[in-house]
């Protein structure tokens, strides 16, 4: 979830703000892609780890620490899109408000993301029986884990299908000659 909300926030930042930076757009992208990246395969080796006969302190370490960098990369990402919702000069340029519509699904779904994202978290760092992800309560991983994840989901969606001709916009910027 974190990578959808980055690729369809660097979209919302590029049809809000058609000057930007496209080597520190794409740099910072690709950032946070690798932090996601590090952090779920931190979280997989080290639930991997303990869940095993052979558990080590490490192990430990592994979760909490790729946990941590995905609640950073949430807290970056929401910031980033704060950041955007108010830097917006060209507002009647085609394709803006599709833009705006974008971010505003995508500061919707942070929310829903980093409740999961914070569940997560303490879950994994607390050890407590009836909030693990596996064998906790049936009623706290639908609403903590699947609920959540489908609200986001269908958010997506949505702002997707409501903004699906913004292709149509570029064509005509390009063919005019006004990008």
């Amino acid at each position: 979830m974190l990578l959808a909300l980055d690729g369809i926030l660097h979209e919302a930042r590029v049809y809000r703000n058609r000057n930007l930076n496209k080597r520190l757009e794409y740099a910072s992208m690709a950032f946070i892609h690798v932090i996601v990246a590090t952090g779920v395969a931190m979280v997989g080796t080290g639930a991997g780890g303990l869940a095993g006969k052979n558990a080590k302190a490490s192990d430990q370490t592994n979760l909490d620490v790729g946990m941590a960098l995905l609640v950073a990369c949430w807290a970056i990402l929401t910031i980033w899109a704060l950041w955007t919702l108010k830097d917006c000069s060209e507002k009647t340029i085609p394709g803006v408000m599709e833009g705006k519509l974008l971010l505003h699904g995508v500061l919707l779904a942070t929310v829903f993301v980093g409740i999961r994202v914070l569940y997560g978290l303490i879950a994994e760092s607390t050890q407590k029986r009836n909030l693990n992800p596996v064998t906790g309560s049936l009623a706290i991983r639908n609403v903590l884990e699947l609920l959540l994840e489908l609200i986001t989901t269908l958010i997506l969606v949505f702002v997707g299908f409501r903004t699906r001709y913004i292709g149509s916009y570029n064509r005509r910027m390009v063919e005019t000659g006004e990008t």
